[in-house]
C-alpha cells in the first residue's frame, strides 16, 4: 500500500518525538519514500541526523532553506507527497503559574532569563524562571506547573522517557507560594462576560494562556495602578475555554492590597487568579 509512495512527516517538539523515529522506520521499511520536516523545537528533543541516517533523505528544519533559494522547501515537498503525518501528537498544558515581581521592569529593558526546569513528578513538571537585569539583580521569579497530554490517547504522561532524563534537574527546591484562598461566588461581583475571541486563542483553538492575566488585570482599578506596584501574580487553570465561547467573569477583595478573580464556564470554574499589590 505504501511502496512508491511518497510520505512527508512533519514533526513537532514535544517530549514524545523519540516515538517519530519509530514511525519513519517503519514506514520505510513498508517501501515509503519518506521525507522529513522538523521544527525547530523538535531538533532540542531528536537532532536531524536520526531521520537522515532512517529515510536516507535530507532533513528540513529551516522554513525557508538558504540552499533552495528560488522554493519554499516545506511546500515543495507538501507538493509532491502522497500523504502528510503530523506526530507526536502532544500538548503542554498549563495547570498553575505564580510569579513574584521585585520590581517592574522599564519597556525598553533588556533581562536574561535562566530557566530551572525539575524532573516530572507524579504527571507534573515544574519550571523555576529567574528575570534579571544588566547588574546581575533579580527583578522577577516564575513558577509554573505543567502536565504533558498525549492528545491521541487522550491521557497525561505521567514521566519523561528515558532518553530526555538528561534534560530535566532532579531536584529544583525553590517554590513560590501557589494556595489560592477561594471566595465564594455569592461574595463577589460579577464583571460581565469575556469571549474567547479569535485574536485572542492560540493555535489549539483555546483562549491563549497569557490572555486570562490581560483580562483580569484589565478588571483592576485604575486607581490601584496609579498608586501600587504588582507584587505577586497567582492562577490556576481548571478548564480550557474553547474559541468562541464565554466565560463570566467575578471579582473579589479579600483585603485592601489582593484582589481575586475566578472564571465560570458552563457552571463550572474555568480559572482562579489571584494578585497582591504592594504601595509605591
Amino acid at each position: 500500500m505504501l511502496k512508491g509512495k511518497t510520505v512527508l512527516l512533519a514533526v513537532t517538539g514535544g517530549i514524545a518525538c523519540y516515538k517519530s523515529a519509530g514511525l519513519a522506520s517503519a514506514l520505510v521499511k513498508r517501501g515509503a519514500n519518506v521525507h522529513v520536516l522538523m521544527t525547530r523545537n523538535a531538533t532540542e528533543f531528536i537532532g536531524p541526523h536520526t531521520f537522515e541516517s532512517l529515510t536516507g533523505n535530507r532533513v528540513s528544519v529551516d522554513t525557508f532553506d538558504r540552499n533552495y533559494p528560488f522554493q519554499v522547501e516545506h511546500i515543495a515537498l507538501a507538493d509532491q507527497a502522497d500523504a502528510v503525518l503530523v506526530a507526536p501528537a502532544t500538548a503542554n498544558v498549563l495547570a498553575k503559574l505564580a510569579l513574584h515581581v521585585t520590581r517592574l521592569p522599564r519597556v525598553d529593558e533588556e533581562l536574561t532569563l535562566v530557566t530551572q526546569p525539575e524532573r516530572c513528578k507524579r504527571a507534573v513538571n515544574k519550571r523555576i524562571t529567574h528575570f534579571y537585569d544588566a547588574n546581575g539583580a533579580e527583578v522577577a521569579t516564575m513558577d509554573s506547573r505543567w502536565v504533558l497530554i498525549d492528545t491521541e490517547k487522550r491521557m497525561i504522561l505521567r514521566k519523561h522517557p528515558e532518553q530526555f532524563a538528561d534534560q530535566w534537574a532532579e531536584d529544583v527546591p525553590l517554590e513560590l507560594p501557589m494556595r489560592l484562598p477561594r471566595v465564594a461566588p455569592e461574595d463577589c461581583e460579577t464583571l460581565g462576560t469575556q469571549t474567547a475571541a479569535y485574536s485572542r486563542c492560540d493555535m489549539n483553538g483555546h483562549l491563549n494562556n497569557t490572555r486570562y492575566a490581560d483580562i483580569v488585570c484589565d478588571a483592576v482599578p485604575w486607581q490601584v495602578w496609579d498608586s501600587a506596584q504588582i507584587s505577586d501574580f497567582i492562577i490556576s487553570y481548571h478548564r480550557e475555554v474553547p474559541r468562541g465561547e464565554s466565560f463570566t467573569l467575578r471579582r473579589a477583595r479579600p483585603a485592601e492590597d489582593t484582589f481575586y478573580f475566578e472564571g465560570e464556564r458552563e457552571g463550572k470554574s474555568a480559572f482562579e487568579a489571584q494578585l497582591i499589590f504592594k504601595h509605591l
